[in-house]
């Protein structure tokens, strides 16, 4: 390793500076100042690496030294723009290409002499131009490769395979053809089909360089990339892609991405996704799925490393809006960035066909999901909510329908609710009724049963089956409670109804009706409970709110809290005798012993069952005017709720306490004796519905 190399590499300016000209003045070989020159750029900032780039390509072509071309080349392919080098490279070109008449129109064309051009893409292309060579090989989209014959200032004749011959200006030559080598597969097959044949035949890497050498297109190669190679081969391009998948599989610099084959970058990762996102011709949801490959064996350190790029790929414009989302929720570290939502809402769709559209594009279904939430966060029209959920499968459809609960909980059960009216959508219909079935604790069960039961009878037998058996199980306190309410020509109905279906037959449902009928007919027994004689606790939709408020805030809050007491309660010395600590300990037990009964009493919470609710009898969810019959009238008001409702100072009873429990179920006009009075009874003289609680 040479001193001036070493220099490069530890950055020290100063002393690279002054070996450098040192070099220069010794005349160091041109191949060791390009690669102290390389190194050097890479390690440290500023415009330095250029200024002495440049010091070096002025001072070689004043004095005329040889390697000027070898080192103009060598340094144009290392910076963006530097007019200086780029006219010491244009100059030695010329001094080298003294008789090649199309050179100054090369030059021209490729725009090294520009400074709005990159040099570095600027040299690239002529070096491309200056291929077109007599002798040379090049590639016709039409008529296939030829070689040229002759060249002159403003022409070329080409012979072609399929052109004899022929003659073409320098403009058209550069707009129709390609140059390629000797060795090429379309030169190959042209003039060696014995030898093209067995390569075909034998595979391996030579035949995996060679053609994604010549037929890949944007870094990528694929099976439709064959077929101008073998247009009328008896070899067909399905057995050509699979003996090269096959030879890519054992090869370390290619990668098999199922319908492509690209190059195994071994740079790092962050430099492979980029150069991915680079393709031009690729969808971008192709782009992101080759992503998400490489971050399967990417370590969590390399996959961290795509957060620098997050802002620009959100920043992306394409029409494959789902597939830009997903690209930047995987350099996000999976939507982990903190200003996710605010980066990608530009690619939130609004309308729900192209909603759906984006649901499409995306691959992983949590960024589905995701994608899903923040749509619904967005605030979009009610009306497109309502088509989206038209429109997407089953398994994106109840997420999306978790996400309209959340921020829609009116048109989602307005929703739930229609779907459930509608049976000759069947799918739609069973999926409305499990859905509703399993959040009875947000929905009204007394609606569901009604619409499940007046529907019934239009479904085919096995989804009559289902519907029963979501009944009977899931729903059988609501469903006894309904059948009870209902009079007795409604009963003898559902029961006629439910005759003529072999479900309700199989899953005793019809059994369930017969019986409550024939308790009436034979006395007005019924073996079916009141709704509120079941194990659920029924309260206001705002009361259930309230406790999942107060579970929230006990357990992220007040235990943590308490927690943090204990440590620092502990910090203080001997426990044993520490006040603080055991009084930090009790009421960290007591808020987990609060947590867990909250918790199972809001599994039993319910909201007040507005279609089973009667005011014929005393209910919960009734006001209640009651009249002393004692010798001093008296008249008050009773208001029987749930716990979550329950003030007593207000007059506001739990159902479930001595005096609600006592008036539940009574009559207007029927009297009862308070618990804890015995002086009188009281009459109940009014009862009417809490609409404000239901």
């Amino acid at each position: 390793m040479s001193r001036l190399y070493e220099l490069a590499e530890s950055r020290n300016s100063d002393a690279f500076k002054s070996a450098w000209e040192s070099a220069l003045d010794k005349g160091t070989p041109v191949e060791e100042l390009i690669e102290a020159v390389t190194v050097f750029q890479n390690s440290v900032k500023g415009n330095l690496p250029l200024h002495l780039a440049e010091l070096a390509a002025e001072r070689m072509d004043s004095e005329n030294r040889d390697g000027v071309l070898e080192f103009a080349s060598g340094t144009a392919e290392l910076f963006e723009r530097s007019s200086v080098i780029a006219t010491v490279l244009v100059e030695a070109l010329r001094d080298k290409y003294l008789m090649f008449e199309p050179l100054e129109i090369f030059i021209t064309a490729s725009g090294i002499l520009s400074e709005k051009k990159p040099l570095k893409e600027s040299w690239k292309k002529l070096k491309k131009l200056l291929r077109y060579q007599e002798g040379n090989f090049v590639y016709h989209r039409d008529f296939g490769p030829g070689r040229v014959l002759r060249v002159s200032r403003s022409s070329f004749t080409i012979d072609f395979q399929r052109a004899r011959n022929h003659d073409m200006t320098v403009e058209a030559l550069m707009d129709s053809t390609r140059p390629v080598s000797d060795d090429s597969l379309y030169v190959l097959r042209w003039k060696n089909p014995a030898e093209f044949s067995s390569l075909l035949q034998n595979g391996g890497n030579s035949l995996l360089e060679r053609s994604f050498r010549d037929l890949a297109t944007d870094n990528s190669l694929k099976e439709i990339n064959l077929l101008k190679l073998l247009d009328g081969s008896d070899f067909k391009p399905r057995q050509m892609w699979k003996i090269l998948k096959v030879t890519t599989v054992n090869s370390p610099d290619y990668m098999d991405m199922g319908d492509s084959i690209i190059p195994a970058d071994s740079s790092s990762l962050l430099n492979q996704v980029e150069a991915v996102i680079a393709l031009k011709k690729l969808p971008m949801s192709e782009k992101t799925r080759i992503v998400a490959s490489l971050l399967k064996s990417a370590s969590k350190k390399e996959e961290s490393t795509l957060e620098q790029i997050f802002d620009r790929v959100a920043a992306l414009e394409d029409i494959e809006k789902g597939a830009v989302f997903e690209l930047a929720w995987l350099c996000s570290g999976k939507g982990k960035a903190e200003n996710f939502q605010d980066k990608t809402i530009q690619l939130l769709e609004t309308k729900a066909a192209r909603v759906q559209r984006s649901i499409e594009e995306i691959h992983s279904v949590p960024c589905k999901k995701l994608y899903l939430k923040l749509y619904f966060a967005s605030s979009p029209e009610e009306h497109e909510i309502w088509s989206l959920l038209d429109k997407l499968p089953r398994t994106m459809r109840e997420p999306a329908a978790d996400h309209a609960h959340e921020f829609y909980p009116e048109l989602h059960e307005k929703y739930i609710l229609e779907a459930l009216d509608d049976p000759g959508e069947t799918a739609h219909f069973m999926w409305a009724l499990e859905r509703s079935a399993k959040m009875e604790n947000y929905m009204e069960p007394g609606k569901i049963v009604f619409l499940a039961l007046k529907n019934l009878n239009f479904a085919k037998s096995e989804i009559q089956r289902r519907i029963c058996m979501i009944l009977m199980n899931k729903l059988r306190p609501q469903l006894e409670q309904h059948i009870s309410l209902l009079d007795t020509r409604r009963l003898e109905t559902l029961t006629d109804n439910l005759e003529q279906s072999l479900g309700a037959q199989e899953t005793g449902l019809v059994l369930l009706a017969r019986r409550e009928l024939s308790g009436r007919r034979t006395g007005g027994f019924t073996n079916i409970r009141k709704f509120w004689e079941s194990d659920f606790l029924f309260n206001s939709r705002e009361g259930i709110a309230r406790r999942i408020e107060e579970i929230e805030d006990i357990r992220t809050v007040q235990i943590p809290l308490a927690a943090k007491a204990i440590a620092e309660a502990a910090s203080h010395g001997d426990l044993s005798e520490n006040a603080e600590y055991t009084a930090a300990l009790e009421k960290r037990d007591f808020l987990l012993e609060m947590l867990n009964r909250y918790r199972k009493q809001l599994k039993l919470m319910r909201p007040y069952p507005v279609g089973q609710i009667s005011i014929d009898v005393v209910n919960p969810a009734t006001r209640v005017v009651i009249e002393s019959m004692g010798e001093n009238p008296d008249i008050r008001t009773v208001f029987v709720v749930g716990l979550m409702d329950a003030d007593a100072d207000r007059g506001y009873i739990n159902y479930k306490a001595p005096l609600g429990a006592a008036l539940l179920g009574l009559a207007k006009g029927d009297t009862v004796q308070l618990p804890g009075s015995v002086d009188s009874d009281w009459r109940i003289t009014e009862i009417s519905l809490m609409e404000e609680k239901i």
